[in-house]
C-alpha cells in the first residue's frame, strides 16, 4: 500500500519535531549540558574555574553550528586543542603534587672499592725518559701514509723490535 504525500512528510519530520516547550535553543542548551558533563565526569574532581570555563568554550566550539566545512574543520581542531590543553595542565598539577605517604624507591649507591694508585713519576725523571726516547727516534727512518700518519720503519738490519742492542 502506497503512503500519502502527507504521510511522508510527516514520517521525515518524527524525529525532528520538537516536544510541546521545547525549541531549537533549549534542545541545544541541554545538548551542550550533556556534552560538558560528559567531559567533566572523564577529567573528575581536579578542575579549576579555569579548566571549567576552558571546557564550556570548547564544548561551545564542538556543539557550533558551522556556516561551511572550512568553519567545521576549525571549530573541531580549536575544541581538540582547548580539551587537550586541560588535560595537560591537569598533569602538570598531579606531577607537581607532594609525595605521599609512603617514600620512593630510590636505589642507594653502592660503596666506592678505591684502591691506591702508585706514586706519580718524578717530572724530571719523566723529561730524561722522554728525552731518551726521542734521541733514540731520531735519524731513524719513517713513512707517511696517505691518511697522513708517519710510521717509524725498523732501523735496517734489525728484527724489527725497539730494542738498540745492535747499535
Amino acid at each position: 500500500m502506497q503512503a500519502s504525500g502527507l504521510a511522508k512528510r510527516m514520517a521525515n519530520l518524527e524525529p525532528h519535531r520538537f516536544q510541546p516547550g521545547e525549541n531549537y535553543h533549549t534542545r541545544k542548551a541541554a545538548e551542550r549540558a550533556q556534552l560538558e558533563s560528559e567531559i567533566v565526569a572523564e577529567f573528575g574532581s581536579e578542575l579549576t574555574a579555569t579548566d571549567r570555563l576552558e571546557l564550556r568554550h570548547a564544548v561551545e566550539l564542538l556543539t557550533r553550528r558551522p556556516r561551511d566545512h572550512v568553519d567545521a574543520v576549525r571549530c573541531s581542531n580549536a575544541g581538540s586543542r582547548i580539551i587537550a590543553k586541560v588535560r595537560a595542565r591537569i598533569k602538570q598539577r598531579e606531577g607537581n603534587r607532594p609525595p605521599s605517604e609512603t617514600p620512593r624507591l630510590m636505589p642507594e649507591k653502592a660503596p666506592l672499592d678505591l684502591t691506591a694508585v702508585e706514586e706519580p713519576e718524578p717530572l724530571a725523571a719523566l723529561v730524561e725518559r722522554r728525552r731518551a726516547r726521542q734521541d733514540a727516534l731520531e735519524g731513524r727512518p719513517i713513512e707517511v701514509l696517505d691518511s697522513g700518519l708517519v710510521r717509524v720503519l725498523p732501523r735496517p738490519g734489525s728484527n724489527g723490535g725497539d730494542d738498540d742492542s745492535k747499535d
